[in-house]
């Protein structure tokens, strides 16, 4: 019977894509007729992810909050460079490949494939050098024998928020490009002003549903002040969202009671992603534990399974939403100048 669910659920989710494709198509037909490039572009965008049946998850946060340390737990290696200093400076991808090794693709078109022990050259500002190349790099992608990544799933590492303009401007570039996120926050300076303004702008837009919630460096404290910090941090999420739906829908509104009820399932984990490396490269299986890795490990193994086929509906759903809503504006508007 439960086999017979799956089944059934596979085959209602494969419909509703395909419903949603032709949908999209639709519209795309009507921006190019209305000269809507932008809304075109968009949906483009979409159709082909779809069909590529991909899944993108985007590592953000401030600079300096671990998420670069994040990945490196889960790929169970040093992987991705890290320092004491902010250092990501591209986007990097991660995603499934047999053979580890780093993609380098360049703004001018250029590609070209290097070992993943030179990966620090070229994404990081560590040095004038390796600065100066990470400007010229489009993306880089790393492919990595990890099992989170398999069935199309791939893993964004992101320039730090607040680092400077430039390295936020390329974090928010990305985001319209991804079904969900890891939101990576600070446990000794938690939620900032830019993290709630980022949650308002950004997160709250796409939807609380596809977001985790990591709290880095939960290990620098005992149990008691751990608690105390995880449920400040959910206070001040709840909040958030609450005080940007309100001013936005209305407290009567139906979307504030949506976003209200949601919040009953925020997913907030504390963690120490760095001990959690520690611990895997040395196999020391009680400092695993103690890292309270192996819990988000569990909640993020959940969240590309059995949750991500509602989940990466959402993007097509709000395209569909939002190209509509443009193109009945751009019709009313030329209504108004016929008129």
């Amino acid at each position: 019977m439960m086999e017979e669910n799956k089944i059934n659920s596979f085959i209602n989710y494969k419909q509703t894509v395909l419903n949603l494709t032709s949908d999209l198509k639709q519209l795309s037909d009507y921006s190019q007729k209305m000269q809507l490039s932008g809304s075109r572009a968009s949906i483009q965008d979409v159709l082909q992810r779809l069909a590529e049946d991909t899944f993108n998850v985007a590592v953000v946060g401030e600079f300096k909050r671990g998420k670069s340390t994040l990945i490196n737990a889960l790929l169970e290696k040093d992987v991705l460079p890290t320092d004491v200093l902010p250092a990501t400076a591209t986007v990097n991808r991660v995603t499934y490949g047999v053979t580890p090794l780093a993609r380098i693709e360049y703004h001018d078109g250029r590609i070209e494939d290097i070992d993943l022990d030179r990966l620090e050259e070229y994404v990081t500002k560590l040095t004038p050098e390796s600065e100066r190349i990470a400007k010229t790099i489009k993306v880089a992608t790393v492919f990595y024998p990890i099992h989170y990544c398999k069935n199309g799933v791939t893993i964004i590492d992101t320039p730090g928020l607040c680092d400077n303009e430039t390295m936020t401007e390329v974090t928010l570039s990305v985001l319209p490009q991804v079904d969900a996120a890891i939101m990576v926050i600070l446990a000794g300076s938690p939620f900032s002003q830019t993290e709630r303004e980022f949650l308002e702008s950004k997160i709250i837009a796409s939807d609380l549903g596809r977001v985790l919630f990591v709290v880095s460096g939960i290990d620098l404290y005992d149990e008691e002040d751990a608690g105390k910090i995880l449920a400040n941090i959910r206070k001040r999420i709840e909040d958030s969202v609450l005080i940007k739906t309100k001013r936005t829908y209305g407290e009567d509104s139906a979307e504030y009671a949506l976003y209200k009820n949601k919040l009953g399932s925020l997913r907030i984990y504390g963690v120490s992603a760095r001990n959690a490396l520690r611990a895997k490269k040395k196999g020391d299986n009680a400092m695993l534990e103690q890292s309270n890795f192996p819990v988000f490990e569990a909640a993020l193994e959940r969240f590309l399974t059995e949750e991500r086929g509602a989940i990466s509906l959402c993007v097509p759903i709000n395209r569909i939403k939002t190209a509509a809503l443009e193109i009945v504006k751009a019709a009313k508007l030329r209504e108004s100048a016929l008129s």
